[in-house]
């Protein structure tokens, strides 16, 4: 897993990790991470089995216990849908694997958004995001709880910025911890130091 902590250095949060690198020229490439980035949100359940599994490998190697996980809503949702995603999938096997809460509902947005790939600049994407978020339900206490926040990808970290500053208008002592399975970036050869065959193993398994 790939420590990113530094990049989201300016966001507060405890720690931000990804399993690769989503290279978007590969999108449509298969057999790479990129591709199956795209299955994933495509639903396709082989693999979201396989990020599922990789997932549940390595979040426990952290040894922090996580009291709750959120996950973040897409660009078309105000409020989280059960099952909707494949986020949510890896969400719940994690909570049970780790004796944490999954509460996707904890967050909702004002209105739709569009998706941050479509916009080409920062200030475009920040304004797109501004005040998207707001807490939809406070039945649970996140204050000096332990929350991580899971997401498909991330590239320049406005949406989770905007995730963060909603969630701590209700709970600012909450300890908050990033997830996705990959980060967005432009060098052709950054996931050769994550091999396909692991991701082919759990795609076979």
């Amino acid at each position: 897993m790939i420590d990113f902590t530094t990049d989201c250095s300016r966001l507060g949060v405890y720690g931000a990790w990804h399993l690769v690198f989503y290279l978007s020229k590969y999108r449509n490439t298969p057999g790479t991470y990129s591709n199956y980035i795209i299955k994933f949100k495509e639903k396709e359940v082989d693999v979201i089995k396989a990020w599922t599994k990789w997932a549940l490998i390595e979040i426990p190697k952290l040894n922090i216990h996580f009291d709750y996980i959120i996950r973040a809503l897409g660009s078309a949702e105000l409020r989280h849908q059960p099952d909707s995603k494949g986020l949510d999938i890896i969400g719940g096997w994690l909570a049970k694997k780790m004796s944490s809460v999954y509460c996707p509902e904890v967050l909702m947005k004002t209105r739709v958004t569009k998706p941050m790939h479509t916009l080409k600049t920062r200030p475009e994407r920040e304004a797109e995001m501004h005040m998207a978020y707001v807490v939809a339900d406070k039945k649970f206490d996140l204050n000096n709880k332990n929350i991580l926040i899971i997401d498909d990808v991330t590239t320049a970290k406005i949406t989770t910025a905007e995730m963060l500053r909603a969630l701590r208008v209700e709970w600012p002592r909450a300890r908050f911890y990033i997830f996705c399975l990959g980060k967005t970036e432009y060098e052709d050869y950054l996931n050769d130091v994550v091999p396909i065959n692991i991701f082919n193993k759990l795609l076979n398994v």
